[in-house]
């Protein structure tokens, strides 16, 4: 296997053992959005997503009964580390969907 393929592998199952904690941070943040008054429209949209892809996606776990947690400074910043590879491989549309937009 060539090492560019190598190392991509490596930095993947780095971000998959990520998975618990940044789904933690994402739906706490989530929360305090919407505590915030922050539309799910504005948060889908936020998430190139519909308002009904980010209720499916987030609601039930924001309405649950969890400990409001938020990601520490160094936590964020790990986060960003390892994600910053992928950033510039991955293709994200110019504008977020609009209600009539069907995927």
């Amino acid at each position: 296997m060539p090492d560019h393929q190598r190392r991509l592998l490596d930095e993947f199952k780095k971000l998959l053992q990520l998975g618990p904690d940044l789904d933690t941070a994402v739906v706490a943040t989530v929360r305090q959005l919407r505590d915030a008054g922050v539309t799910w429209q504005t948060i889908g949209q936020a998430n190139y997503m519909t308002r009904q892809a980010a209720i499916q996606r987030w609601g039930r776990k924001v309405r649950a009964a969890q400990p409001l947690t938020r990601p520490s400074p160094s936590t964020a910043e790990a986060f960003r580390g390892l994600i910053a590879p992928f950033n510039s491989s991955v293709i994200r549309p110019s504008e977020p969907p609009t209600n009539g937009d069907r995927c």
